[in-house]
């Protein structure tokens, strides 16, 4: 089955504004599209995202070089790229933007009260401020949610079910790309007076903090590691998932392609979805650039999720998962390739 992700949706909103917010097109005749990405150009889920935006805008008949100008910034996971780059495309001819991260969105709104912007993978966008709410955004972004906080004590519910349960917890993030951790350690502290854990937040930069976070969590009786949903942690997902292995360190992860890594287990929004594309976004308002209504994942999406448990990732960490958590995971898979809403794979 052809797949894309929910770029395909989110250019949906693109085309669907270009009419009303744009007064003129440029003098060659082309739409213009600004693309703000936070990962490197090479980043395999980086490129995932951008194919599916390239097919997803074909799909609707815009074709990059044809109709339609595609200008790629790649910051690196560097916030001064972010902010080099949001400068450049709030200066050019851009129509609208595309926004991937929380700080790619807050760069851009802040160089632009006019261009639409349309955000993707961020998180809690009501809370952060970045929107008024989810069904009237207000000003010119728009977009679709895909974390909020309570997901974050069903990850650490996760890390307590499985045998031996986790007593310890690092809650790891880059303060620097996860403005939000506050949000998500709020929600995650709340869960851990229920559940008998010790939370604690560990912040990294680079992959040597990264190291001895790991170490250290390791060094602690039940100690356990639960990785926030943040850019750099994508960046840094390769050592994450190794340093968790050769510390035999029990993860849990936001991210369905970092358990194929050999990460223990994931829960969290699934991206994948066939065409068409569902949730677009309503027209925006004729006599301005106000932008429509926020879609996030479909509710079982969100609560029931991707939840993946990897068998081998269980035996280089060595907990023992519960059947239970295998079986919800099966039934979820087999509830959405039913549905037609996502392909697991």
């Amino acid at each position: 089955m052809t797949t894309r992700r929910d770029f395909v949706a989110l250019a949906a909103s693109a085309a669907v504004v270009w009419p009303v917010a744009a007064p003129a097109q440029p003098g060659d005749g082309m739409r213009r599209l600004g693309v703000l990405m936070s990962l490197r150009a090479d980043d395999p889920e980086g490129q995932a995202y951008a194919a599916a935006l390239v097919q997803g805008l074909g799909a609707l008949k815009w074709h990059d070089g044809d109709n339609l100008r595609i200008d790629w910034r790649w910051a690196l996971g560097d916030p001064v790229l972010v902010e080099r780059y949001a400068t450049e495309l709030a200066a050019s001819e851009t129509e609208v933007l595309v926004a991937f991260s929380t700080t790619s969105v807050e760069a851009l709104r802040r160089r632009t009260s006019t261009i639409p912007i349309v955000f993707v993978v961020v998180t809690y966008p009501v809370g952060q401020g970045l929107v008024q709410s989810l069904a009237r955004p207000g000003g010119n972004v728009t977009g679709f949610s895909s974390y909020d906080p309570p997901m974050a004590g069903k990850w650490l519910e996760m890390l307590t079910q499985i045998a031996p349960p986790v007593a310890r917890v690092g809650v790891l993030f880059n303060p620097v790309t996860a403005p939000y951790a506050g949000l998500m350690l709020h929600a995650i502290k709340d869960a851990a007076a229920s559940l008998s854990v010790t939370v604690r937040a560990v912040s990294f930069r680079d992959d040597a903090e990264i190291e001895v976070i790991m170490a250290g969590l390791a060094s602690e009786e039940r100690g356990g590691l639960l990785v926030l949903q943040d850019a750099s942690a994508i960046a840094h997902r390769n050592t994450i998932v190794a340093l968790a292995a050769r510390h035999r360190l029990p993860a849990v992860y936001p991210y369905r392609f970092i358990t194929a890594l050999g990460g223990l287990m994931s829960y969290g929004s699934e991206y994948i979805r066939p065409v068409p594309a569902r949730g677009r976004l309503r027209r925006s308002h004729p006599e301005g650039r106000r932008a429509g209504r926020i879609t996030g994942p479909e509710p079982d999406q969100v609560r029931a999720g991707h939840q993946s448990q990897n068998r081998q990732g269980a035996r280089h960490h060595h907990p023992v998962i519960p059947p239970r958590w295998r079986r919800r995971g099966d039934r979820m898979k087999a509830r959405a390739a039913a549905s037609g809403r996502c392909n697991l794979g």
